[in-house]
């Protein structure tokens, strides 16, 4: 009888592991400065999925621009409000624009963010989540420094 416990006190365990998935959440953020922006990106994955993601870029120009650039932030404001999962918020501090956008990537409609722009089709096909591998090669196909916190 003991012996049957405890093996199914094993097998309950590898279960109940398996179960939840045994995947610990990680965080990698992804830098880049280039000319005058200043990029970070922090992904948060579970395994090769990503959940959320955060990009602030921060923008510095000579004050005269930033009314423009102040324009085409409220622009993309009312783009992607009313889209569950995903905000875009700015701010100007001197002569420096900086822009977050949150995608939660558990909330979002993949469809509304490639009609947005902010996602591509795979083969023709609106993708079901986010290649956290791929994403990290990606940025630093683009100059990004990359480490996990």
């Amino acid at each position: 009888m003991k012996k049957l416990f405890t093996l199914l006190l094993i097998v309950f365990m590898v279960f109940g592991l398996t179960a939840c998935g045994g995947k610990k959440t990680t965080t990698t953020v992804c830098t880049m400065n280039y000319e005058g922006v200043n990029v970070e990106n922090t992904l948060i994955s579970q395994g090769n999925k990503v959940q959320s993601i955060k990009y602030v870029n921060s923008i510095t120009v000579d004050e005269t621009l930033l009314p423009y650039l102040q324009v085409a932030a409220e622009d993309y404001v009312k783009k992607m409000s009313g889209v569950d999962g995903l905000s875009y918020n700015w701010s100007v501090d001197g002569g420096t624009l900086t822009e977050t956008t949150d995608i939660d990537y558990t909330k979002v409609d993949f469809n509304a963010l490639v009609n947005l722009g902010l996602l591509e089709k795979v083969d023709g096909e609106v993708p079901t989540y986010i290649d956290l591998e791929s994403s990290i090669n990606n940025m630093k196909e683009l100059g990004c420094t990359c480490s996990e916190k």
